[in-house]
């Protein structure tokens, strides 16, 4: 979501694909991930939580999941997401299997 993680991410894959601005229509994948930002929950973050406004992030890499056909979303995040989150992480969950986000 930015050219830092876009370079960061071809540092340390420099034999893959990226494509910013979503998926390409004809991209398909089985297994999507997403590590989106996790300041909001974690300890040392912005202590922000459900206010912060890069939680927008998680609605982008769902779209990005469900634009590509993916049966699986793995999102990666700190523990604070389920500790402190977890009405958060629930509602991510539901959005992926298609109820409400």
């Amino acid at each position: 979501f930015g050219p830092f993680g876009v370079r960061c991410f071809e540092m340390n894959f420099p034999e893959s694909l990226v494509h910013v601005g979503g998926a390409p229509p004809d991209l398909r994948a089985d297994f999507a991930y997403a590590n989106p930002p996790c300041a909001p929950f974690s300890l040392l973050g912005s202590g922000l939580g459900i206010r912060d406004p890069r939680l927008r992030c998680w609605a982008e890499s769902l779209r990005v999941a469900r634009d590509c056909d993916a049966s699986v979303f793995c999102g990666e995040s700190v523990q604070g997401l389920w500790s402190r989150g977890r009405p958060f992480a629930a509602e991510v969950c539901r959005a992926f299997l298609g109820l409400e986000f």
